[in-house]
């Protein structure tokens, strides 16, 4: 994903209602979301060393949106929290 023709991806299962969406890619910078039980239950990947007051100007899902730096995420955590829900089909054990 590059923040401009790519801006968003999402991972699905229907047979669970879960799926996980990732955004953005411009500044080297993602927002994650999980969704699960179809809807009822929705988290946001945070980052744990943040800048309070920082924000960042992400496109995701061809818009462009403005997100604290609390939960944009680099490259390297969204390989690790996507890889494990695909092959899992379930959140990150440390996101919960």
């Amino acid at each position: 994903m590059d923040g401009e023709i790519t801006t968003e991806v999402s991972l699905e299962n229907e047979h669970l209602g879960n799926c996980m969406i990732i955004g953005g890619g411009n500044h080297g910078l993602y927002n994650v979301v999980c969704i699960e039980d179809y809807g009822e239950k929705n988290y946001t990947l945070m980052k744990k060393i943040f800048k309070a007051e920082k924000e960042h100007n992400l496109v995701c899902g061809g818009q462009l949106a403005v997100f604290e730096d609390e939960i944009c995420v680099s490259i390297d955590t969204v390989g690790i929290v996507a890889e494990y829900y695909y092959q899992s089909q379930d959140m990150y054990e440390k996101w919960r």
